[in-house]
């Protein structure tokens, strides 16, 4: 059994899980996005032993136990909400603790395959490293600063305003 965790409404997906069930493969997908409101995942542990369940966008429920390969696909996404519930704050809270509910529950129940682990996709989403790969696999970076130093800012504007 494989399981897509990804988008609501997330055509890529949807199409791998038609190939995929065409060719006799039970695919599920859990969407990622929609935790916040569709009471879509249980976290059970007991005796040193950790049970998941969620509930797959048929709406059954299913333990994680089951699932042999676990395609991490678009999991950090901002939880859509049926309704306008909260200030910013709030919605950032609700993000962080579903996606962190979401990657702990799994990471604890999960004993299969990873498709892209929670540490790497995070990891290679980070633009800091993406630039500094680039960079020593040869690719041509422009010049680039990321700072919260004022001066930093003048002298990098400055050197650059030499160069024109």
């Amino acid at each position: 059994m494989i399981l897509i965790v990804t988008i609501e409404d997330d055509i890529h997906a949807l199409a791998v899980q038609a190939s995929l069930r065409r060719r006799g493969v039970e695919c599920h997908i859990f969407e990622s996005d929609r935790l916040a409101v569709t009471g879509g995942l249980s976290f059970f542990i007991q005796n040193d032993r950790a049970e998941v369940r969620f509930r797959s966008t048929e709406g059954a429920f299913r333990n994680v136990s089951d699932i042999n390969v676990i395609w991490w696909r678009r999991a950090k996404s901002a939880q859509r909400l049926d309704a306008p519930c909260c200030n910013v704050d709030h919605q950032s809270l609700i993000n962080n603790d579903c996606h962190g509910t979401l990657s702990g529950s799994l990471q604890s129940g999960f004993a299969g395959k990873w498709i892209s682990t929670p540490k790497a996709t995070d990891l290679a989403s980070n633009k800091l490293l993406q630039l500094t790969a680039a960079s020593q696999c040869g690719f041509r970076i422009p010049k680039t600063l990321i700072t919260q130093n004022p001066s930093d800012v003048k002298s990098f504007y400055e050197i650059g305003r030499a160069h024109v």
